[in-house]
């Protein structure tokens, strides 16, 4: 085994080969989470891999600090592919349940030493994977011991100093590579190794350091498997557990430094999660990395082996529908798709193989509006969690926790920031029931967000109530002026999709979001009317900005998706979406928009 010392101290220099990258201009500033994309052309070179750009939406597109960070360990452990998490426990769980969620039975077998201070998570995380998990102590000399033939295995070696064990170990891990069994080496801190280990497939390690007496948190996985890694990366795409660009600007200058537990994070922390709790009368409430990592916790708690089904209702956010596609314990066609008409067909869909019903108080793009206070009647009666993401609406326009709805998530990176400068998310509750789950799998997982993405969301949170009137207020005008162009071909909004079956009682507003096709809803006329917008306008993806935001949501979220797809969900293939900000005024975005709409007539 390699153990010569490296020539250099780990780096990470502003040049990272940015040759093949598109520069485009981040919106929020230097931690913004979104960023312009003024040509059409550029998004399909995007979508079909033929560029790349160097900000984006801040889940989708690694930012300048997370890419430094990233490269830098690449290069100095020369491997191919570095991918960062919100914690280790994440980074470590995402590998894990990439290899073993093709498979319907698995097992993980653990090096480990007993009582390890720097593994106290290990025993406590592991158990989220639901898997059967065999520990063995440093000294067992056998890993290839007890096999079971047609189960996925891996083995996780988690030592503080593994590299005298795996030097020990050398024929049994060959022979354990031989057998198709990954091995995962997990080590508290990166200094561990000089190279990356021998005989190992994915080494996962801590980013964990401290600035000014606070301490953040963060995990890496690297490794030289291409399509794992290429599937990790679009795993953290979908289940949103990033790592924030504020922590990775913090590790660029303070790695590595010692960590002494202190994260200052306590008051601010209980401060957001105060006025959260206030907003939507909830009575706890968790914060994470992401809206994504939000929503995907909150389903992956719920479902199970014996109750792998989610019901549901509405076309949702294109990366929630991502993530429900992806295959769970190896089965595949677990999401059971209803149309928000198709409620009164919900109850033959319920069965004791049901994990929850999901969906959105207000449905993202086609603004389309369930009736919540059916599902809630439906779900208590069956006694199947009521889910919702309740975003697009927030607490100032719907409660739903008043119309039985169990769990209520936010984007809070939307409305609730409005700055497009913090990434987050939130589950709010109130009956003690989910409390100990909840707050348990959230350890497991490590996914408590950064201090410094927390306090950022306090700041904005202080005008949250007077931003939101004019974003309604707003909203109604956009949908008039839209209305009323003669290049506009439909219109969608809350306000237009408002059924007489849907009690008025449980939605105050309807939002600012609006959807909108063209009279000739070809590619080439949404090219005209996208690249002639000039500003105020900020052609990029995202909602609930102050600043008025549009895109091409269609090709942006659902570019491969084939034509049965379009047809299924009645979302046409050229949909625009325009997230009207809160403004006080509107006249300089509706001229704006009247250019680019003049194009095409």
């Amino acid at each position: 085994m390699n153990t010569s010392p490296l020539p250099r101290d780990l780096e990470f220099p502003e040049d990272q080969n940015l040759e093949a990258f598109h520069s485009t201009s981040v919106i929020g500033g230097e931690f913004g989470i979104t960023a312009e994309l003024p040509k059409l052309e550029d998004i399909i070179e995007w979508q079909e891999g033929r560029r790349k750009f160097t900000r984006g939406y801040y889940r989708l597109v690694e930012g300048p600090q997370l890419f430094r960070l990233q490269q830098g360990f690449s290069r100095h452990f020369s491997i191919r592919h570095a991918i960062a998490f919100s914690s280790l426990p994440s980074a470590l769980l995402e590998l894990l349940e990439l290899l073993f969620n093709r498979y319907e039975e698995s097992r993980l077998k653990v090096i480990w030493k007993h009582l390890d201070p720097d593994f106290s998570f290990l025993v406590n995380s592991l158990q989220s994977l639901r898997r059967p998990v065999t520990f063995f102590p440093g000294n067992f000399e056998d890993p290839l011991k007890n096999l079971e033939s047609g189960k996925q295995q891996v083995l996780l070696i988690a030592l503080k100093n593994p590299l005298h064990w795996m030097q020990n170990h050398q024929e049994q891990l060959k022979a354990v590579t031989a057998a198709n069994i990954p091995i995962v080496v997990c080590s508290p801190s990166f200094t561990a190794f000089e190279v990356f280990p021998e005989n190992a497939d994915y080494w996962v390690t801590s980013l964990s350091c401290e600035k000014d007496g606070i301490s953040v948190d963060g995990g890496i996985v690297l490794g030289n498997k291409d399509r794992q890694m290429n599937e990790l990366r679009e795993i953290r795409k979908k289940r949103g557990n990033v790592l924030s660009l504020r922590n990775a600007s913090i590790m660029l200058e303070n790695l590595p430094s010692p960590k002494t537990g202190n994260t200052n994070s306590a008051d601010s922390k209980q401060q957001v999660l105060n006025q959260l709790c206030r907003l939507e009368e909830a009575e706890s409430g968790l914060l994470y990395p992401s809206g994504m990592s939000a929503i995907s916790s909150v389903v992956s708690l719920l479902r199970r082996p014996e109750k792998p089904k989610v019901i549901v209702i509405g076309l949702l956010y294109t990366d929630t529908y991502g993530f429900l596609e992806s295959p769970f314990r190896g089965k595949k066609d677990t999401t059971c798709y209803l149309k928000t008409d198709e409620i009164d067909q919900l109850e033959q869909h319920l069965d004791d193989q049901t994990a929850c019903i999901l969906t959105e108080t207000i449905t993202n793009p086609l603004l389309e509006i369930p009736d919540l206070e059916q599902l809630g009647r439906i779900s208590q009666k069956n006694h199947i969690p009521l889910v919702i993401d309740n975003t697009l609406a927030t607490p100032v326009n719907c409660k739903p926790l008043d119309w039985g709805a169990d769990l209520v998530i936010h984007s809070t990176s939307k409305y609730l920031n409005g700055n497009n400068n913090h990434g987050g998310g939130v589950v709010l509750f109130r009956t003690d029931k989910w409390k100990w789950a909840m707050e348990r799998y959230h350890q497991q997982w490590g996914l408590e967000p950064g201090i410094h993405e927390i306090r950022t969301l306090l700041q904005n949170l202080e005008d949250f109530g007077e931003r939101m009137e004019r974003f309604n207020s707003n909203g109604v005008k956009a949908v008039d002026f839209l209305q009323k162009h003669p290049a506009v071909e439909k219109v969608f909004h809350g306000s237009l999709t408002y059924q007489e079956r849907t009690s008025p009682e449980w939605l105050m507003g309807y939002g600012s979001v609006i959807s909108f096709t063209l009279i000739s809803g070809n590619l080439e006329s949404l090219r005209l009317f996208y690249d002639q917008l000039p500003s105020p306008l900020l052609k990029a993806p995202t909602l609930g900005s102050n600043q008025t935001l549009v895109c091409p949501y269609a090709l942006l979220a659902h570019y491969h998706e084939p034509p049965s797809f379009f047809e299924h969900h009645r979302i046409p293939r050229h949909l625009v979406r325009l997230a009207v900000g809160c403004e006080e005024d509107l006249d300089p975005v509706f001229a704006a928009l009247d250019q680019g709409l003049n194009q095409i007539l």
